[in-house]
């Protein structure tokens, strides 16, 4: 039935965690529709460079341009997502 489709639709959408601007410069925002328990931030050789806990902003103004693994650990589960610094 499209209904129930659509159903699953909803609900996949309300899960999601959404990290913006991709690229940036300076400030990455996360939202989420659960509590953010820790963000982590991974370079492209998989070293962590950060770890901040119970947030929605991330500042990497401070690190060299280049791409990044964002890992959003939230009440959920984990949620990984490649961000690019300019």
């Amino acid at each position: 039935c499209w209904q129930d489709n659509l159903a699953v639709e909803e609900t996949l959408v309300k899960n999601k965690i959404i990290i913006y601007p991709n690229p940036t410069q300076d400030i990455l925002n996360i939202k989420a529709d659960r509590e953010i328990l820790n963000v982590q931030l991974i370079d492209i050789q998989g070293r962590l460079v950060k770890t901040v806990f119970a947030i929605n902003q991330l500042d990497i103004r401070a690190l060299p341009k280049g791409v990044y693994v964002v890992r959003v650990e939230t009440s959920e589960g984990i949620f990984t997502e490649k961000v690019r610094k300019e």
